[in-house]
């Protein structure tokens, strides 16, 4: 993760770009069964938030590469159409 920790123990979000895919935990062993709980549902739900955003990402590479094979084809479809050009001449 590429935020900042401060003294204090906090996470500074402001600065830096912070990582989806690695969020903080909270503590689910304090002593107070409401805020374990509590605590449990919010770290269970920045699991099904990493697991999105690492589809996300999975999603967007996938997109990247189909974009540079058409564009490939594309580059090769005309380069042999201007060789089939040439070999008329």
């Amino acid at each position: 993760m590429t935020t900042n920790k401060t003294t204090s123990g906090r996470y500074n979000f402001m600065e830096g770009r912070f990582d989806m895919t690695q969020i903080p935990r909270l503590n689910e062993n304090t002593g107070d069964p409401k805020l374990d709980a509590l605590n449990k549902r919010c770290n269970e739900n920045s699991e099904r938030t990493e697991d999105l955003w690492i589809e996300l990402d999975l999603q967007l590479m996938e997109a990247i590469e189909a974009e540079k094979a058409r564009k490939a084809a594309t580059w090769l479809q005309r380069f042999a159409q201007s060789l089939a050009r040439l070999s008329q001449i």
